[in-house]
């Protein structure tokens, strides 16, 4: 039996955003728009929305209605 965890195309694309914000590779305040991002990664608008979604959830993003996703400023201090 294999012993590795296969990784969704939402999973690796959200780790993928959360090391680029995490390490400032993407600054707070840069618009995400969901058509590039998606062009870039190479993946559906629906793995992106939910990676976007998770990152929202943890407080790195913000979305602007009917505009684009913005990277949250943040605190490593941050709990």
């Amino acid at each position: 039996m294999n012993n590795f965890v296969r990784q969704t195309t939402t999973d690796a694309v959200y780790e993928t955003l959360l090391n680029e914000i995490a390490s400032l590779a993407v600054l707070p305040g840069i618009k995400l728009s969901e058509t590039e991002v998606a062009r870039l990664f190479g993946v559906s608008r629906q793995p992106l929305r939910n990676a976007f979604r998770k990152l929202a959830n943890e407080e790195l993003l913000f979305f602007r209605p009917q505009k684009a996703a913005v990277v949250r400023g943040f605190s490593m201090e941050r709990n």
